[in-house]
């Protein structure tokens, strides 16, 4: 018999320490094959410092959110408006004031998608968003030809993204598309920290 191979995918996790340690809690109980990330670690709840230590501790690849993507963007060059305004933005700048230099540099390293391809299962496409726009995500009600058009390119049949705060389970144009809720802000009515296992 086949063993089967089990993957946990988190995401939206937003510096929230004890919704994270409750879901790793959890998690380790089920002992996966591995894990992934979905992005947007940080910002919105303030122990971005712990959840960056607690993540790096664990070594789990992970994409980046929108907000790993801005806040790592803070003090640079690549700063773009409107998020150039700090009295705009107090929450993003008080998050980058207080993390570590290494983090913030673990921040800027993440890359926009990840292909998975494991013995024995269909690969997998890991981003936060849409195709070059961590700012958008796919939702239930997303219009099905204009998704199908946005990932025509991609070959994997299976595409997990976050950012919506929403979990979903949506077949479009022969792709599945999932999404793990968040672990720090859900957003689909129910407050405890969610994700997934494959």
């Amino acid at each position: 018999m086949t063993p089967t191979l089990r993957l946990a995918i988190l995401g939206d996790i937003h510096g929230n320490l004890p919704a994270l340690e409750a879901t790793l809690a959890h998690l380790d109980s089920q002992s996966p094959d591995g894990v992934y990330l979905l992005g947007d670690l940080v910002n919105r709840c303030p122990w971005n410092s712990e959840v960056m230590a607690l993540l790096h501790a664990r070594g789990w690849p992970s994409v980046s959110g929108n907000h790993d993507l801005i806040i790592s963007r803070l003090h640079t060059p690549e700063n773009r408006p409107p998020f150039d305004v700090r009295s705009r933005f107090p929450i993003l700048y008080w998050t980058w004031d207080h993390l570590a230099a290494e983090a913030i540099a673990a921040l800027r390293a993440l890359p926009a998608e990840i292909s998975v391809a494991l013995d024995g299962a269909p690969p997998i496409r890991l981003l936060h968003g849409l195709p070059g726009n961590p700012f958008v995500g796919v939702y239930p009600e997303s219009d099905a030809a204009q998704i199908a058009r946005t990932f025509a390119a991609y070959t994997e049949p299976l595409i997990i993204g976050g950012h919506t705060h929403r979990p979903l389970d949506r077949e479009i144009d022969g792709k599945h598309f999932l999404n793990s809720g968040s672990v720090g802000l859900p957003y689909n009515g129910d407050p405890r920290a969610q994700y997934m296992t494959l």
